[in-house]
């Protein structure tokens, strides 16, 4: 995937460093699992083009019943990105 200047990415990092980031271009979907749970999938995921399996899922671990407001603080993010340096 070639890179452009129009491009936003969404990056996510848990407690232990892991970490792992995103063309908004490929966000999939963003759904509550379940209470405490938040599923952010962007596809062609790792297996490439063409693979019908291929979705990319991080998962966010959040406040039971904040499900909401992280996925409005996503779309917030997505909607007002900035161009950095």
């Amino acid at each position: 995937m070639a890179l452009n200047n129009h491009e936003h990415f969404l990056v996510f990092i848990d407690a232990a460093d892991d970490a792992g980031m995103f063309p908004v271009s490929k966000l999939q979907s963003v759904t509550c699992a379940s209470d405490g749970a938040v599923l952010v999938k962007f596809a062609p995921g790792s297996l490439g083009d063409g693979q019908a399996a291929s979705v990319d899922v991080v998962t966010l671990t959040v406040t039971a019943d904040t499900e909401k407001t992280v996925m409005i603080a996503i779309a917030d993010a997505i909607n007002q990105a900035t161009k950095y340096p």
